[in-house]
């Protein structure tokens, strides 16, 4: 389910502050007002979201995190998935908790270590990199093309969140991404009247 959060005073005025522009959902109820708002909004959303990166697709959730973790729980149980070591602490935790009741095989690497990056994915049986970048809280810089190159050469696929850098300044697609990733509370937005997150995607499935 597509989900966005508007501020009260938007959707009491039956307006939605959606993507690049302003969109007014239609007059009557007020729950009907405001769930219409709220569909369309999110629609408004991720056809942005895919146009700002250049993704084949977008999807919208209610929060960051869902969307990071709804890309690692589409994978099957005990897949091995390599991580920054410095990346957005609650994905690391969750990651770490993951790891720990055995539903993932994690390793956290720097990512800025193509060398280590290289050692840690293993041809055949790493199905997901995950890169930030810059890195929070560190603003570690990692080499998206490079990175690309050594999961693909694996068989495994290349997520980023690209939350800090936005598509102004990194467009992860171009560099050989599969997905990115964005909070869209935080760069992209950052004024607290616009709460969307989505995932992209290229042409395919992970």
């Amino acid at each position: 389910m597509f989900e966005l959060f508007l501020n009260p005073w938007s959707m009491a005025a039956g307006a939605g502050l959606v993507g690049l522009g302003l969109a007014r959902a239609p007059r009557g109820d007020a729950q009907a007002v405001a769930r219409g708002a709220r569909i369309y909004a999110a629609e408004c959303a991720a056809c942005h979201g895919a146009r700002l990166e250049g993704g084949a697709a977008a999807l919208v959730f209610a929060s960051g995190m869902a969307a990071a973790t709804a890309v690692f729980r589409a994978l099957p149980p005990g897949s091995h998935v390599v991580a920054p070591r410095v990346v957005y602490w609650g994905l690391r935790k969750w990651l770490a908790a993951q790891a720990a009741a055995g539903r993932l095989r994690v390793e956290f690497v720097p990512l800025d270590d193509l060398d280590a990056v290289r050692r840690a994915v293993r041809p055949g049986e790493t199905r997901l990199l995950w890169a930030e970048t810059p890195a929070n809280p560190l603003w570690v810089v990692a080499d998206l093309a490079a990175l690309a190159e050594i999961a693909h050469t694996a068989g495994a696929r290349l997520v980023v969140d690209n939350t800090v850098a936005t598509p102004l300044l990194t467009r992860p697609l171009a560099l050989g991404a599969d997905l990115v990733v964005h909070s869209a509370t935080k760069y992209l937005n950052g004024h607290s009247d616009l709460f969307f997150f989505f995932k992209q995607k290229t042409a395919y499935e992970i």
